[in-house]
């Protein structure tokens, strides 16, 4: 038994060591977007199924011996591929599909050889013990999942670099594979020695079968469903993508090792309970006057537990015998596959909001209701029983009404909205206390992303965070008598940047998403009505500067951090590297840094500060009276020149400091960055 273990622990590990390390390889090729994880998180899902379908299909052969001999040498081929790397991205036109590409071709089939452990070692296990239940050794093999999790969020990342990781991982795969070669020559031995009564499991049936497919279906949707929803309304890091996946995990192992872990009692009244209050939050989270961030969070995580708990114990119960393990397993990754598809494939396909997480939560309920009926079907008028169905039916009624009402709500002011792999964007129009404060606001999920009045008179003021008394208005406000600019823009919003351009000048702007460039030139005239010539090019920055000669801007503005999801990589060493050699020699960096949840401003100053450039963080604070005249935003700039007195003092705001007197924090690289630590 301590061999298996050993062999199933260490082949979970692995798997989930690897998935937030190759995360942080593909991250920064696709801008830093949520849909990365949850591409991520699709292709690991998919390998999964692969492995499983593997196990099962090996497990057929009558010979253990020769299944022993197949996957020793399939571990070998797996190891002749490490250590892996990421090849280049080739095209934006299918995201999801590039991203499963690239970690197909990074380590597909090393982590299909971990995917295929825990079903192959459990069949080899009720071979030579066919007395004793397998199934605790899934719970085993997820609480080494969790662990690998763990240790690669909390300790890996901090201490070693991603390369470094990748080697370190290299190594514990041949580990691996030399303890599955002890393990199959065990299981082999041991056989012609098993006595002993199988463990009875449930008989198969068509309905049995389908809850197979459906219970990790929901719990797959609603993991990557709250996902995308943490992640975009903070950032995409490590911590927000494992914690949900952690919680999933802790799910499967308390589910798996002992029924008395998941009891139906509690789970007929905390499911309903769970449904209500996270519907609660997301509703006060609509509200402008809360940060709800928070909240959301600490209610999130438990009804992601809760649910994924009701799924997987629901899924324990239902458990054949050990004959059928290999295909009670495929139908769960089945289902896990299926889910993660409809979410990132789907989903961006046909909704035009983050519609799988209230579907995900509906079709929990629904589960639930189905389940009871079927188990209940001959104590249906008993009071308990009766209880039951109320909590059921109630929460399900109470569920549909709060479904149409949340999304009848996105309709007040609606103008137009579209979801691809970058999220989604959304126009809207709004009236603040009169028509002559009407205007139109584009969203980012909930972030803006540019106001512009609907007066013909007032369409060329400067709103949002780009006002006249902003940093980057006292910039260019103070420039006066100022020959031709030549200005790079990264990150386009409603183009607002544009209102400062004079005949003469040029705006280059690099714009990751292309919805952005259709909202911005569709319903907005910022850039129609510029005096600059205005250019695009579509693609991540980092990407995309690389790839073109040196620019010689003499102002480049970094417009990427205001919203919910922070694309690390704009903002490590190497980035301001590639920002310097854009730069004439006596251009300025314009940094926005203005977030809700973070304070960059020292990150970006670390960076500048590395590579000889001076200036001020300015701070520029509005009241709601003000804001509402105006149109403008309260923003927080960084500006920086490795020219000597280059911006007069008498330009500034009252709150400006500068760079050199801001708190000290560890400088950000492609390898390491710590958002934790910069926390408001």
């Amino acid at each position: 038994m301590p061999v298996f273990a050993i062999s199933i622990v260490l082949a979970a590990f692995l798997f989930f060591w690897v998935q937030p390390l190759l995360g942080r390889f593909i991250l920064p090729v696709f801008g830093g977007t949520a849909s990365v994880w949850s591409a991520c998180l699709l292709f690991f899902q998919l390998t999964m199924l692969g492995g499983y379908a593997y196990a099962h299909f090996l497990g057929r052969l009558k010979r253990l011996e020769l299944q022993v001999v197949l996957h020793t040498l399939f571990c070998i081929g797996a190891a002749a591929t490490l250590p892996f790397s990421i090849s280049e991205v080739r095209s934006f036109d299918s995201a999801v599909m590039e991203v499963m590409s690239l970690l197909l071709g990074a380590a597909g089939l090393p982590c299909l050889a971990l995917a295929g452990t825990s079903t192959l070692t459990q069949a080899w296990w009720a071979r030579c013990r066919p007395d004793r239940s397998p199934y605790r050794l899934y719970a085993l093999s997820n609480a080494g999942s969790l662990l690998g999790l763990v240790m690669s969020t909390w300790v890996f990342d901090s201490q070693l670099a991603r390369v470094e990781q990748g080697r370190y991982w290299a190594a514990f795969f041949v580990v691996y594979g030399i303890a599955m070669l002890a393990v199959g020559t065990l299981a082999a031995r041991g056989q012609s020695a098993a006595i002993g009564a199988r463990e009875r499991g449930n008989e198969l049936s068509g309905p049995s079968m389908f809850l197979w497919l459906a219970l990790p279906l929901c719990g797959s949707v609603l993991l990557l469903a709250f996902t995308a929803r943490l992640t975009s309304q903070f950032a995409v890091v490590p911590f927000l993508w494992t914690l949900p996946l952690a919680v999933y995990l802790l799910s499967y192992i308390l589910a798996f090792d002992h029924p008395r872990w998941y009891s139906r009692r509690f789970m007929s009244r905390a499911l309903p309970v769970g449904l209500g209050a996270i519907w609660l939050v997301l509703f006060i989270s609509r509200m402008p006057i809360t940060r709800g961030f928070a909240i959301e969070l600490v209610v999130s995580i438990p009804v992601l537990f809760i649910c994924c708990l009701f799924c997987h114990g629901e899924l324990h119960r239902l458990r054949p015998a050990a004959d059928q393990l290999s295909k009670f397993y495929l139908f769960i990754a089945a289902g896990g596959a299926l889910g993660g598809g409809l979410v990132s494939l789907i989903a961006p396909m046909i909704f035009d909001s983050y519609a799988e997480l209230p579907l995900g939560l509906f079709l929990c309920g629904l589960l639930g209701f189905v389940i009871w009926r079927r188990e209940n079907q001959q104590t249906i008028n008993e009071p308990d029983s009766m209880r039951i169905r109320g909590y059921f039916c109630g929460g399900l009624v109470i569920y549909g009404l709060a479904w149409v009402a949340f999304f009848d709500s996105r309709q007040i002011g609606h103008v137009a909205s579209a979801r691809n792999f970058f999220g989604v964007c959304g126009v809207y129009e709004r009236a603040v206390q009169s028509d002559a404060n009407r205007h139109l606001v584009m969203f980012h999920g909930a972030t803006i992303h540019g106001i512009q009045f609907s007066a013909t008179n007032r369409q060329g003021d400067a709103t949002a965070y780009y006002g006249p008394s902003s940093g980057l208005g006292s910039y260019l406000s103070g420039l006066t008598n100022r020959p031709p600019l030549k200005m790079g823009a990264i990150g386009l919003g409603t183009g607002t940047v544009a209102t400062y351009g004079r005949a003469g000048d040029s705006i280059l702007f690099h714009e990751l998403n292309p919805l952005v460039i259709e909202q911005a030139q569709g319903y907005f005239t910022f850039l129609e009505n510029s005096l600059a010539d205005v250019s695009f090019v579509v693609g991540d920055a980092r990407m995309t500067l690389a790839r073109e000669s040196p620019q010689d801007f003499d102002l480049l503005v970094v417009d990427a951090f205001n919203g919910g999801t922070i694309p690390v990589h704009l903002l490590t060493r190497e980035a301001f590297e590639l920002y310097a050699a854009n730069l004439s020699p006596d251009g300025v960096i314009a940094v926005h840094v203005t977030n809700r949840h973070l304070d960059l401003a020292p990150v970006a100053a670390a960076a500048g500060r590395s590579l000889g450039f001076n200036g001020w963080r300015i701070f520029h604070r509005i009241g709601r009276e003000a804001g509402r005249k105006t149109g403008t935003r309260s923003s927080d700039w960084v500006l920086m020149s490795r020219a000597a007195d280059w911006f007069p003092p008498e330009h500034l705001s009252m709150e400006a400091k500068r760079i050199s007197t801001l708190p000290r924090v560890p400088m950000w690289t492609d390898e390491r960055s710590d958002l934790l630590a910069i926390l408001k």
